[in-house]
């Protein structure tokens, strides 16, 4: 059996945020997150994955009409 970890970083996920999700209504507003994804590969197969996620801060934000892009708050436009 080989087994190893992998590290991968996705810089930003965007999406519009068109149906009800985790509590928040749908704002049509488009929300920008980031994940950071760890993997255990076992023979070349994953078998395990842990997420880090900030769309639990990102979500809040968008219903408020804010998103960040890099560092920098930034207001949408209606």
């Amino acid at each position: 059996m080989q087994e190893s970890i992998s590290s991968r970083i996705r810089e930003a996920n965007a999406a519009i945020h068109a149906g009800d999700y985790a509590g928040f209504p749908a704002t049509g507003r488009r929300v920008v997150w980031r994940d950071m994804v760890t993997s255990r590969i076992e023979d070349g197969s994953i078998v395990e994955e842990w997420v880090v996620s900030d769309l639990a801060e990102q979500l809040p934000r968008a219903c408020k009409g804010w998103t960040r892009i890099g560092d920098e708050p930034t207001h949408i436009a209606e």
